[in-house]
């Protein structure tokens, strides 16, 4: 099933695809809505004690779609795209594929994974703006649930702007449970000065390991650029961190082993221009 080429708007929630698979989102517009823009995940009951019920999503690609302005009505849940169900444990959607959606202004993450999730692929999307008041831009299982093994793979996309509504370390992607790989990304101009952060909500022994690589982080207005191990600020989890392993990766601190890139470099400069309609440019 192909659901492309519409705008919605002035919804509670732009498009949901629950309990479907071999869907395909794509071309779409979503703007001005009250909660989030794209969901896929699993349906649940509603009363007083509410339950997951079908089977879960899977096989679905949300391609090429705007994203814009989310999260009106209830900023909380103003995620651009969220993959799972963060109420409710053990929605097992799996391989989605989210690539080359330009999202801006959401007011919380603008792309969400939840724990229980697996085979979940984020390339290539374009966040300009937004913020939230916990974990970051992009959010990878940050809840302190024993999940199995995500496979998730977030890898080259573009977050410019992102801010934060508390003085939480709201960072460009925060991970909290794994097997996650982060690499080729490109992150700046995030208000808390975090670009990539791990949280300590790793319960689960084998879906603790994080690969950092390849990802390029200008934020020179706080930092450290790459926090590991930073606490959880919704749980007050502590001692559960992931085992991260790094490659090479550009910062402008150096931060968590990286190679820095000074301000005075050309590829520093260049990075450091304030965001444009096309948000931030990668160095060369």
């Amino acid at each position: 099933m192909c659901i492309c080429m519409i705008c919605a708007s002035d919804a509670q929630t732009g498009v949901a695809v629950r309990n479907r698979a071999f869907v395909r989102l794509e071309g779409m517009e979503v703007e001005a809505v009250g909660q989030a823009g794209i969901c896929v995940g699993q349906m649940q009951t509603g009363g007083e004690t509410p339950r997951l019920t079908g089977r879960p999503s899977h096989h679905c690609d949300v391609i090429g779609n705007v994203i814009r302005d989310t999260g009106r009505v209830t900023a909380r849940y103003g995620e651009g795209v969220y993959i799972g169900t963060g109420g409710l444990q053990g929605d097992a959607t799996h391989d989605v594929f989210v690539a080359a959606n330009r999202i801006e202004g959401a007011r919380a993450e603008a792309i969400e994974l939840k724990p229980f999730t697996t085979n979940i692929n984020i390339r290539g999307d374009t966040i300009i703006g937004g913020s939230h008041f916990f974990h970051g831009a992009i959010s990878v299982g940050a809840q302190a649930f024993d999940a199995p093994d995500g496979n998730y793979i977030v890898e080259g996309n573009l977050i410019c702007g992102y801010g934060r509504t508390s003085p939480s370390p709201v960072a460009g992607i925060a991970i909290g449970h794994g097997n996650t790989i982060v690499r080729d990304n490109v992150i700046g101009h995030v208000e808390s000065g975090i670009g990539i952060r791990t949280t300590t909500t790793f319960v689960n022994p084998d879906a603790n390991a994080v690969l950092l690589e390849g990802n390029t982080v200008w934020t020179p207005s706080g930092g450290p650029s790459i926090a590991l191990h930073l606490g959880d600020e919704r749980t007050g989890v502590a001692d559960m961190p992931g085992d991260v392993t790094m490659g090479v990766n550009w910062t402008d601190d150096g931060s968590a082993g990286s190679l820095r890139v000074p301000s005075s470099s050309t590829s520093g400069a260049d990075f450091h221009t304030e965001p444009d309609s096309e948000g931030c440019t990668k160095p060369n």
